[in-house]
């Protein structure tokens, strides 16, 4: 009998871990969202997950951010596809400011959430040339 009770128990709790990493690392978004040649606006009450897209810049050209997060986590990051570094501003309460382009270039942005609820605003300055937004999803 103690041996069906332990053998229950393993199986219990590991369901209960199995379901609480699903649930810990599932992509969920419940709120407003738009990607376009504007850029990226996100407005939630709970993101869990990440977005990313891609914008070509000549150097000096900028992306404004504009973000308040009230609950979870963000961050966001940006710089050289495929390139190891970038400018990261993470655990975001509120911030307002931008990214410049270092070179010319294909850069990616990148959206991570955990359990947030807030906004988030990504605009293309507007001497930016090429306006067009790059989807990676």
């Amino acid at each position: 009998m103690k041996k069906k009770i332990t053998i229950i128990s393993a199986i219990v709790a590991v369901i209960g871990v199995g379901g609480f990493l699903f649930w810990d690392n599932a992509y969920n978004y419940n709120g407003e969202k738009s990607l376009g040649n504007e850029g990226y606006y996100a407005d939630f009450d709970l993101f869990n997950g990440d977005d990313a897209f891609e914008v070509q810049l000549e150097q000096g050209e900028k992306l404004y951010v504009d973000a308040h997060i009230d609950k979870g986590k963000a961050e966001i990051t940006f710089g050289l596809k495929d390139s190891e570094v970038c400018e990261r501003i993470s655990n975001i309460e509120s911030v307002d400011t931008a990214f410049t382009a270092d070179e010319k270039g294909r850069y990616e942005v990148t959206v991570k959430a955990k359990h947030a609820k807030g906004k988030i605003d990504i605009k293309l300055d507007e001497q930016v040339k090429d306006k067009t937004i790059y989807r990676n999803k």
